[in-house]
């Protein structure tokens, strides 16, 4: 591949998931970013490399059948992916902001073993009721590192309702916090459509948060 140049990769077409790694072959540096389709909308993250990986991984929302409207509902799905060379475990600590798990509840769901390289998948964990809106935390048992994806796709079944979210993000580690954070984009009903902000305290104490909402000048 030619510098500053991009090269498009495809996977086997099955019906399953894949974990992809990417080498290069040189000393020089690679960017890349993964998409995946559902129905017609499209989510992506952009590539992960070891410096996004961690024995802790933070996770701000999580959703367990999550009521959206009287009939419909909607579920979120956690990857983490083992980036070192041994077996791993993982816990994963949802904590309960709302629906059916209001807060202090607290769930826990082990992954079992991962193997060197692979990823585990978290979906309808045990445990944690229907209804549940939550954060989550991934920490690795024993010494191994992970980085983590969590997605989640909602399209309305009634025909012609136009009512449609993809939300695709990669997992933090602790130090990617910061005391004040900002969101270039916010909307409420433009264009039909609304955004969501979840924010998670990733420290050891209480803390009150402050948003603040500035029109484009």
């Amino acid at each position: 591949q030619c510098a500053a140049t991009v090269v498009a990769l495809k996977v086997p077409q099955e019906s399953t998931a894949h974990y992809v790694r990417i080498v290069g072959t040189s000393s020089e540096y690679l960017a890349s970013e993964a998409s995946s389709t559902v129905a017609t909308m499209l989510m992506t993250t952009r590539g992960l490399s070891q410096a996004d990986s961690g024995s802790m991984l933070y996770a701000p929302v999580f959703k367990r059948k999550y009521p959206t409207h009287a009939t419909q509902s909607r579920t979120t799905e956690a990857f983490v992916h083992n980036v070192t060379g041994s077996t791993i475990n993982v816990l994963a600590t949802f904590y309960g902001s709302g629906g059916t798990c209001p807060s202090p509840n607290t769930y826990q769901v082990y992954s079992g073993n991962i193997a060197a390289l692979a990823s585990y998948r978290f979906v309808y964990p045990s445990g944690v009721p229907d209804g549940c809106l939550a954060s989550a935390t991934f920490e690795v048992g024993g010494d191994g590192s992970i980085t983590g994806v969590v997605n989640e796709a909602y399209l309305d079944p009634t025909p012609g309702s136009g009512v449609q979210s993809a939300t695709a993000y990669f997992m933090m580690k602790v130090d990617a916090g910061a005391l004040r954070l900002l969101a270039p984009l916010y909307k409420e009903w433009s264009g039909n459509k609304t955004s969501g902000l979840q924010v998670q305290n990733a420290g050891t104490a209480s803390t009150n948060i402050h948003v603040e909402f500035k029109t484009p000048d």
